[in-house]
């Protein structure tokens, strides 16, 4: 496939991407800009990877693999057909956030004690706008921040850049419902599951 054929990266899923660098054929990274593989014994390298599956990408490499990926680089890498990509319009998917619970988190809670922690702190957003109004100290930026950390890692600082914020733990429920909500550990960087 030409340059001028490449497809834009935001179109493509994980499948159509690594079939069009395992294959030799650009992406477009950019306005002007493509991105391809170097060299053949790379594409051969992310040939057995994708041939492998998720799972192999993060299981404990053993001698057997080390000795199949070296085989495998060896190798011409294959010409994989040209998977379709995402349509044009996919990316005008919003996420609209439903709910926000946290505890004792920033300035949403100044009540309790050590030995009795304050109830939740849960707000249900119920229209697509939300305003929020109140005096200084009663919780607007903690909210603001609540939700930022949530989507970024990142907090708020009066009159600096947002800075990155520990892990934390949150609870992710389908949209649907019916299922109970899951645990998970957040950190900065956040791959949101596709019922969301």
């Amino acid at each position: 496939m030409p340059e001028a054929e490449s497809r834009p990266l935001h179109l493509h899923t994980l499948d159509s991407l690594i079939a069009d660098l395992v294959s030799g054929r650009p992406v477009q990274t950019g306005a002007r800009e493509h991105f391809v593989v170097p060299d053949k014994r790379t594409r051969s390298a992310l040939e057995w990877y994708r041939k492998k599956g998720s799972a192999g990408w993060t299981a404990n490499v053993s001698a057997q693999h080390g000795e199949d990926l070296v085989d495998t680089i060896l190798q011409e890498p294959p010409e994989l057909p040209a998977l379709s990509t995402r349509p044009a319009n996919a990316n005008n998917r919003r996420l609209r956030l439903k709910k926000l619970e946290a505890h004792r988190f920033a300035g949403l809670h100044k009540f309790g004690t050590p030995d009795a922690a304050p109830e939740n702190y849960v707000h249900e957003f119920t229209s697509p706008l939300t305003l929020f109004e109140g005096r200084n100290g009663s919780g607007k930026t903690s909210l603001l921040n609540a939700i930022i950390w949530a989507l970024t890692g990142e907090m708020l600082r009066p009159q600096r850049e947002p800075e990155a914020a520990e892990d934390f733990e949150c609870w992710v429920a389908a949209a649907e419902g019916g299922d109970e909500p899951t645990a998970h550990k957040l950190s900065r960087r956040i791959s949101w599951p596709d019922f969301m």
